[in-house]
């Protein structure tokens, strides 16, 4: 089943840090994820102002590993689907929650809808498992590499 991977997930991914499926899912191009984090994980890497728990886990990194990252966050492999805003947008907007949620939330719901996929967070926030749950996707909070 197609999985739509947050931005510590899709590190753990690209780092081989992942769990071997989780990694074999990504080759055979299962593993969706959005702009927004993909972005945010890209900012993570390239912006010395940023800090966080994204950052943090990049600064753990050995050198090695963090240059080869920095080549494939700017040349994203293609079987990590990344869907675009012109597919996105459309559904997005046509949510209609108990709650109005935010753009990522937003964007990570689109992506599951659009592709069929469960989501995999690393971090639960009521606002997409609420989302989820009311919209029937199946939400796994899990740590990032397992």
């Amino acid at each position: 089943m197609p999985t739509v991977v947050d931005d510590a997930t899709l590190l753990a991914i690209l780092t081989r840090r992942a769990s071997e499926a989780l990694v074999a899912a990504a080759e055979a191009g299962e593993v969706l994820t959005t702009g927004c984090w993909y972005y945010r994980l890209h900012r993570a890497l390239h912006d010395p102002m940023s800090a966080g728990s994204l950052s943090t886990m990049v600064a753990n990194l050995p050198a090695a590993a963090k240059d080869t990252l920095l080549v494939t966050l700017d040349d994203l492999p293609p079987e990590i689907v990344v869907p675009g805003p012109r597919l996105l947008v459309p559904l997005m907007g046509a949510l209609r929650l108990h709650r109005p949620v935010n753009h990522l939330t937003a964007e990570a719901l689109a992506t599951a809808l659009v592709s069929g996929a469960r989501v995999r967070v690393t971090t639960e926030a009521p606002l997409l498992r609420d989302a989820c749950a009311e919209l029937g996707i199946h939400l796994d909070v899990v740590t990032p590499f397992a």
